[in-house]
């Protein structure tokens, strides 16, 4: 008899247990996540993703790189996968669910030396860039067309036409500069910057200011204006800015020490969510 009871102490014990742990889970905000790659040195990837409202990261090795969520439907990421020496451009989704499985949906393309597929807003077409020149793919029509050369890899869309990037000056300083894509005009938008990074909602900007490398600052784009210039101890690596331009993902190093750190603008504190990582790309989605 005191065996059945001892039993039923401690089921009903393991079960009191268990509903305060199902009780006081949090529930991940999946809407609200940031993506990273880090790089092994087996040359294989492990996807990174982090959810800011809960502090939580999630690790898993994946088959591809580069990847950035779809402008269009952020459930879906745009990606490159390497088969032997080709390249091919993805669009990917997870399923639901599960963080660590992913459904491929189409290949798009097909080359060499791509990085850094991004679907432009509204359409679906897609921008690469190969060979140090950005290239735009019209996938229902499969029209490709050469739109300029680009000194650094970062680059991001406002609108379906036009495009922010970073070009190197002929005295040397870096600017970033503003492309139409259909009247084909190139102007200065910012002097003494590079690495341009705009929120998912294309409201703020955030670019490290000049040579300072540890200094990034966050430009409110209604109001034209700087709202916050973050400073580091550390050098920035790749980052990007929030859809209420108050907080900062950013990758950060000094010599062979590096991380990925949140960081509040408003007061420059940071929270460390990930250690001796540099990762390859950063991208944020947030659905309202």
């Amino acid at each position: 008899m005191k065996k059945y009871i001892f039993i039923g102490v401690a089921f009903f014990i393991l079960l009191l247990i268990t509903m305060f742990f199902v009780t006081n889970r949090k529930v991940i905000n999946k809407d609200n996540e940031v993506i990273m790659i880090r790089e092994e040195n087996d040359d294989s990837t492990v996807l990174l993703k982090y959810y800011p409202e809960n502090n939580y990261i999630v690790e898993n090795r994946v088959y591809f790189s580069n990847p950035n969520y779809n402008a269009n439907k952020k459930e879906n990421m745009v990606v490159v996968k390497k088969v032997g020496d080709i390249d091919e451009i993805w669009e990917i989704t997870q399923y639901k669910d599960t963080d660590s499985s992913f459904k491929d949906i189409r290949k798009i393309y097909t080359g060499e030396n791509i990085s850094n597929p991004k679907f432009i807003p509204n359409k679906d077409v897609i921008s690469f860039i190969k060979d140090n020149y950005l290239y735009v793919l019209d996938i229902n029509q499969n029209e490709e067309s050469k739109v300029l050369n680009i000194t650094l890899e970062d680059y991001e869309w406002m609108d379906d036409v036009n495009v922010l990037y970073t070009e190197k000056s002929s005295d040397d300083n870096y600017n970033i500069m503003k492309y139409n894509i259909e009247t084909e005009e190139k102007t200065l938008f910012r002097t003494n910057a590079s690495e341009v990074s705009l929120s998912s909602n294309k409201e703020f900007l955030g670019y490290r200011l000049g040579d300072n490398k540890n200094i990034v600052r966050i430009e409110s784009l209604d109001a034209k204006k700087v709202i916050y210039e973050v400073k580091n101890d550390y050098d920035f690596g790749k980052f990007k800015v929030s859809d209420d331009g108050e907080t900062l993902i950013a990758s950060i190093y000094k010599l062979s020490k590096s991380k990925v750190v949140k960081i509040n603008c408003k007061n420059n504190k940071q929270k460390l969510i990930i250690d001796s990582v540099l990762p390859s790309t950063i991208d944020w989605k947030y659905v309202k």
